[in-house]
């Protein structure tokens, strides 16, 4: 019976390693989010006719204000929907992690009560 206890916190301990691992997840895609609010902030700024670059690779290609200004919308949408889908799987892992943690603390509980012992006669 303490082998199946043993069973169950291990996968209690995959599930805060999961959500930690979102969680590093998380931050990261909102670093980029920000960084490219403020790319799209910056490009908002310059006159139709300043030359825009991207760096493509190793290369630095001369874009349109237009097609810079395009790229980095669609970058924050998808970001969006990967920071939309990050913090969906931290929820579901969350609650994975939060039924397993009550399982345990039951089986805890079940593992302590006193045994029923024989009476002496």
């Amino acid at each position: 019976m303490n082998t199946d206890f043993e069973k169950e916190l291990r996968q209690l301990t995959i599930f805060q390693n999961e959500i930690k691992k979102l969680q590093t997840g998380q931050i990261d895609i909102v670093t980029k989010l920000n960084e490219s609010k403020f790319v799209l902030q910056e490009l908002k700024l310059l006159p139709k006719t300043a030359k825009v670059y991207q760096l493509v690779g190793p290369t630095l290609l001369e874009v349109t204000l237009n097609e810079a200004k395009e790229n980095v919308e669609n970058r924050l949408d998808l970001l969006g929907k990967e920071e939309k889908k990050t913090l969906e799987r931290i929820k579901e892992t969350q609650q994975k992690h939060d039924k397993k943690k009550n399982e345990l603390i039951a089986f805890q509980r079940k593992l302590m009560q006193p045994k029923n012992v024989p009476k002496k006669k």
